[in-house]
């Protein structure tokens, strides 16, 4: 009779003595796969997998001994067509025979089997490094347990769709009932939505109509889509935070999703969130460390260009502050004593000019902000006057950045740091510019020590020059006196003798030519001793200011006067403005006479002599101005450009070699160089750079930019 209530029993049975199947209803014939006359008499061993076969012979052995044995368990049963089935088995001894009822709880293994893969997401998502790691994690996990994903994100009155992952068919279903793609950007917020933003999670058993309405698509407007798949799903919403740098809401579609299921969906956005916290942690680190390394090497940069003078220094400094602060384009800028900027260096510098010079008087804010010494950022260059004036494009709007650094005497210079408009800097990039602009400062102070200590060396070694040199002229100028008496002295007595061989003889023909070359020979003798005198004299500076102009047409007239050029014109490129000199008028006057005759003597046959003056700098920054002479002549060969100003070395068949060497003298005693070059278009360029006195003010005084900013210390 028993039998008859098996079988209308919707639990799987069967009745097995010592493991030989004797009975079986239609419901465990259905899970196994088999029919019901099938199964008796086969062993019971064969209906499970084998790795359970053992441990369910085990059991059934030990509840037939009357031993304890658990009456409950799970074991995978094997059908014919090689699908496996998870059975949860309840066995009960009936005298020699044992009972035993089946229950299919394969949707409840894989139910687990999606929990855990939930669970386990969410602690794969701790290992990964950026955040685009973790939205693929989350989505390929998401697709894995067969769950529909949305991630939303508050942006104003709507959410904004991040991204929708999910099982192919599920999704395609939900799509083609709503008519629209899950990606459609921005969704609504709906009531459940508000309750997941609020209490961190929500559920709804009607997951379609949550879907429909987060989409803006009324339930009722298209239903072209698998019913079992739409009425079957279920929604889970929980918060996430720290996506994208703020909060998310993370919903979860599927059909085996439960209420029961929300602590684990909970859970996983708890890790997300925490994953994503690592990242940003860990993004931070990397920050400091890239930016402590550029700090580094901004240092090294100083150090190691500190020897090769301020301009290598910046560019190294406009280089790697560029890197760390991912800027378009940075730029170094140096006072120059209250009155204009000097762009130094930039970055990029492929088309920007070398240096820059702008007048700084007409930006008020720029004083303001260098004044204050700290790191200023604004979001549009647009925003301060003649800020563009900094750009290389000045019609390309740029955020600025002002990183002052300063020098001995206080505010010395800034970095300025263009970027996309807009851009605003964190704490952690001021912080940084900081850190910049003190170690930009230590390289500039380096740089003026390896430049005054360059100085110094110069003039030691300068000092030490004119040492040695005034000793061999001391010597060269006893030499010189005792030559000039005792060659003189028979000169004398020569030229008084053709004097009276003239009077007496009034010689002709071959006698008169004879005598008038002992006379210009003669001349010349006396000449060269002349000469010699004159190089082996003392220089005793008289100075008295003298414009440029009449020191060049003084000197013009005199060179003219002493050789009476034909064809020769001149041509005079003198610059306006240029301040007085402070020099020897007598002095200058002879040495600016000497160069202009060599010139005139290289136009034997006519040309063009060139005088020139205009506005330069010395070195270590010292203003000048330069007096050139150029002729168009022959030139002289490169390899005598090096020896030309040195005594006794002359191109001339008839020259002592003392010219220019007592022009170098004379410059070099008013504190300036010389310099001999081949002209552009042949003939040689003459160049004494004579420096001003300090009343005369800076060389930029002199030049008027068309444009700038104005600075002005404080007092």
């Amino acid at each position: 009779m028993y039998r008859h209530l098996l079988d209308a029993c919707s639990l799987g049975a069967l009745i097995h003595r010592d493991g030989i199947v004797v009975y079986a209803n239609e419901a465990i014939a259905e899970i196994i796969g088999l029919p019901g006359e099938a199964l008796i008499g086969r062993s019971t061993a064969e209906l499970v997998a084998p790795e359970h076969s053992v441990r369910v012979s085990d059991r059934v052995a030990r509840r037939m001994r009357g031993e304890a044995a658990p009456r409950e368990y799970e074991v995978v049963v094997r059908r014919p067509d090689g699908a496996r089935r998870t059975v949860e088995l309840q066995l009960s001894r009936v005298g020699s025979e044992v009972l035993v009822l089946a229950r299919d709880v394969t949707d409840r293994a894989a139910l687990r089997i999606r929990r855990f893969s939930l669970a386990h997401l969410g602690v794969s998502v701790h290992l990964l490094r950026t955040e685009e790691e973790v939205a693929a994690s989350l989505r390929a996990g998401l697709a894995a347990a067969e769950l529909i994903g949305v991630l939303l994100q508050p942006d104003g009155d709507r959410l904004a769709v991040r991204f929708v992952e999910g099982g192919a068919n599920d999704r395609k279903a939900v799509e083609r009932a709503l008519g629209r793609s899950l990606e459609a950007s921005p969704a609504h917020w709906t009531p459940i939505c508000h309750e997941a933003w609020g209490w961190g999670e929500a559920y709804s058993d009607d997951g379609y109509a949550e879907l429909a309405a987060v989409a803006n698509v009324p339930i009722g407007a298209s239903r072209d889509g698998d019913a079992s798949v739409l009425d079957s799903l279920h929604v889970a919403i929980t918060r996430v935070d720290g996506w994208a740098g703020g909060p998310a809401l993370l919903l979860l579609a599927g059909r085996w999703l439960r209420e029961d299921d929300l602590p684990v969906a909970r859970l996983l956005s708890a890790q997300v969130s925490a994953a994503l916290e690592n990242v940003r942690d860990l993004a931070r680190s990397r920050r400091r460390e890239r930016e402590l390394e550029a700090v580094s090497s901004l240092a090294r940069a100083m150090l190691a260009e500190a020897r090769a003078g301020s301009v290598p220094l910046l560019r190294a400094a406009c280089e790697v502050v560029a890197e760390m602060m991912g800027a378009v384009e940075v730029s170094a800028w140096v006072l120059r004593r209250g009155e204009s900027l000097l762009r130094l260096a930039a970055w990029p510098g492929g088309d920007v000019a070398p240096v820059v010079r702008v007048r700084v008087v007409t930006a008020q804010w720029l004083v303001d902000i260098l004044e204050q010494g700290d790191v200023v950022a604004l979001g549009d260059s647009r925003s301060a006057p003649r800020a563009g004036t900094f750009w290389r494009d000045e019609t390309t709007p740029r955020s600025l950045t002002i990183i002052p650094f300063e020098g001995q005497g206080g505010v010395r210079g800034a970095l300025l740091v263009g970027d996309v408009p807009g851009r605003r800097l964190r704490d952690d990039e001021v912080a940084l510019a900081r850190a910049a602009a003190s170690v930009v400062r230590v390289g500039l102070e380096n740089a003026d020590l390896h430049e005054e200590a360059r100085r110094r060396l110069d003039a030691l070694t300068a000092a030490q020059s004119r040492l040695v040199q005034r000793e061999r002229l001391a010597a060269l100028g006893e030499l010189s006196a005792v030559m000039a008496h005792e060659v003189r002295n028979p000169l004398g007595v020569i030229f008084n003798s053709l004097g009276s061989l003239d009077r007496l003889l009034k010689p002709t023909g071959d006698a008169k030519i004879l005598l008038d070359i002992l006379r210009e020979e003669s001349d010349r003798l006396n000449r060269i001793v002349g000469d010699l005198l004159d190089f082996a004299r003392p220089v005793n500076l008289s100075t008295l200011p003298m414009p440029v102009e009449q020191a060049l047409d003084e000197a013009w007239t005199a060179a003219t006067t002493a050789t009476n050029p034909t064809a020769v014109v001149v041509r005079r490129e003198i610059a306006p403005g240029l301040p007085m000199l402070e020099a020897d008028s007598r002095l200058l006057r002879q040495a600016l006479v000497n160069v202009m005759v060599n010139a005139i003597q290289a136009l034997p046959h006519g040309g063009t002599v060139t005088l020139r003056a205009r506005a330069a700098e010395l070195s270590h920054g010292v203003s000048a101005v330069d007096l050139e002479v150029e002729d168009t002549g022959v030139g002289v060969a490169s390899v005598d450009l090096s020896r030309v100003f040195e005594p006794f070395f002359t191109l001339k068949a008839t020259g002592t070699g003392l010219g220019l060497a007592v022009v170098r003298r004379i410059i070099e005693e008013h504190g300036g160089t010389v310099a001999l070059r081949a002209g552009a278009h042949g003939g040689a360029v003459f160049v004494a750079r004579l420096p001003l006195s300090p009343s005369q003010g800076p060389v930029g005084a002199l030049v008027s930019p068309a444009d700038g900013v104005s600075i002005s210390h404080k007092p």
